[in-house]
């Protein structure tokens, strides 16, 4: 019987309670079997004592190997091809953040983070602003326009040079934020900014795993 328990924990390996049943079978037999050392110290003994304390060692690498991989990213390979053929192609992804106050957005954007105003719009003078930012390849949309976006959103920008990028921004003295470069999950530098309107943008260091 338990050495079905140890084969079933080895093979199934998504189903955590029977992995603890076994171990927990595993060690009170360890201990009957150093206790009948004391009464018999035949083969079987012996024999008994190495299959368990096999069987153990194998559950133990087995939970430590899946728990060292969990932390990782994992690459999905992909799937078969299940649906329509794609017909899309030269796509761009502008992200709409939305702000209230066009000094300060220009304040923060421009002024600090340097990227320069590409267009506006406005349907009369007194409407709200609508405006395209961009910084090297990026693309950003601002707009005043209530209902076109929720503040607090966090937009993952991957780029090259963020270690001279951020010496710029902090040498910049701008008050409202110091951001540090710190180590992503991921492996790459990174730095997180956050806009007078809660809008956070994370710029990451290109690499193989996080693009």
């Amino acid at each position: 019987m338990s050495g079905l328990f140890n084969i079933l924990a080895v093979l199934s390996r998504s189903i955590p309670y029977i992995k603890c049943l076994t171990l927990g079978i595993n060690s009170a037999f360890l201990i009957l079997s150093f206790v009948g050392l004391l009464v018999l110290c035949g083969p079987q003994v012996y024999v008994g004592i190495s299959l368990y304390f096999l069987g153990t060692l194998l559950l133990l690498i087995q939970h430590y190997r899946k728990k060292a991989e969990s932390g990782k990213y994992q690459q999905h390979e992909a799937g078969p091809d299940i649906g329509a053929m794609e017909v899309l192609s030269e796509m761009s992804v502008t992200p709409m953040l939305r702000i209230f106050d066009r000094k300060k957005a220009e304040e923060f954007y421009i002024n600090w983070l340097g990227f320069k105003i590409e267009w506006e719009h406005r349907f009369d003078e007194t409407a709200p602003v609508y405006m395209e930012v961009s910084k090297a390849r990026i693309k950003l949309h601002l707009t005043e326009h209530h209902g076109d976006y929720t503040p607090g959103g966090k937009f993952y920008i991957v780029c090259k040079g963020l270690q001279e990028y951020h010496k710029q921004l902090i040498d910049k003295n701008y008050p409202y934020n110091r951001p540090g470069l710190d180590m992503a999950t991921w492996g790459s530098p990174c730095i997180t900014v956050i806009d007078p309107f809660g809008n956070q943008l994370l710029f990451t260091e290109s690499n193989d795993s996080s693009n």
